[in-house]
């Protein structure tokens, strides 16, 4: 359900194609997950934890990989935001000083 919902956002162009990736890794790697307890399982065993935890501990990750990115995202937009206000404000401080009109 998660997955189809993704990709009709996607469809519509409301978020970009490497986000509709990780979204959809993050709805596979669940999923996938999830129809692999068994192969889950021994690591599962070997952290001493249940095999929900594994799948959820996976998914956590992707979801804070793609949180991270979002980041840094922002924060480059952001900064290039400041340049271009700062280009127009020293742009419209060179045209209403202009002695030349």
């Amino acid at each position: 359900l998660m997955g189809s919902f993704i990709l009709v956002i996607a469809r519509r162009q409301l978020i970009s194609f490497r986000y509709t990736i990780g979204w959809l890794g993050l709805c596979a790697v669940t999923f996938i997950g999830a129809l692999l307890v068994p192969v889950v399982e021994p690591i599962a065993r070997f952290l001493k934890v249940d095999p929900f935890t594994v799948v959820g501990g996976s998914a956590f990750l992707i979801l804070l990989a793609i949180c991270i990115q979002l980041s840094i995202s922002i924060s480059g937009l952001q900064r290039q935001l400041h340049d271009v206000n700062e280009v127009v404000a020293l742009l419209r401080d060179k045209v209403e000083n202009d002695p030349a009109q």
